[in-house]
């Protein structure tokens, strides 16, 4: 099956329903079911610093869906892991102006996200899109091993004692 590697907090808020846009600086013709997997690192970028700014600026959702610190969003995203599937439903050039140069990217555009019940580790996540073997989705839709492959939410609780999409979080 066709795989693409996406940064977090990316595919944090593909699978919890807070986006289904995303840009990525080149394109596919490509079209149907992929598996998304996470890069293994988190965005260079996203730092306790300038979260509060991504959540509050660039993010087209009501800012209050998000926990109000990076260190409660933090727990909850995976790196290095093929998270689920979701349904590319199209890939369009777009261009926008920066400065005196103009910037080719393409905003990819996906529907349907389903999380894996096993979430599995991926050796080495590579750009673009590559092939993911079938047998390794196929158990990685079965039926959750243990509380420690369970979704972000079980986790993050275990370690804050707080959902990070609850209320109190975001207080």
């Amino acid at each position: 099956m066709k795989a693409l590697t996406v940064h977090e907090p990316t595919a944090f808020l593909l699978f919890h329903g807070l986006t289904h846009l995303f840009e990525r600086a080149t394109g596919t013709d490509y079209r149907g079911t992929l598996v998304i997997c996470t890069h293994g690192t988190i965005a260079s970028w996203l730092t306790e610093r300038l979260y509060p700014h991504w959540r509050d600026s660039f993010l087209p959702i009501d800012k209050d869906t998000l926990p109000r610190s990076f260190s409660l969003l933090r727990p909850c995203l995976r790196p290095g892991m093929a998270l689920g599937l979701v349904d590319l439903a199209y890939c369009v050039e777009r261009y926008t102006k920066q400065g005196s140069r103009t910037v080719r990217t393409h905003v990819w555009m996906v529907e349907n996200p389903r999380s894996f019940t096993r979430p599995f580790r991926i050796k080495q996540p590579t750009e673009g899109l590559c092939d993911i073997d079938d047998a390794l989705i196929a158990a990685a839709l079965g039926t959750p091993a243990s509380q420690e492959n369970g979704d972000c939410t079980k986790r993050s609780e275990a370690e804050t004692g707080l959902s990070p999409l609850s209320e109190e979080a975001t207080s």
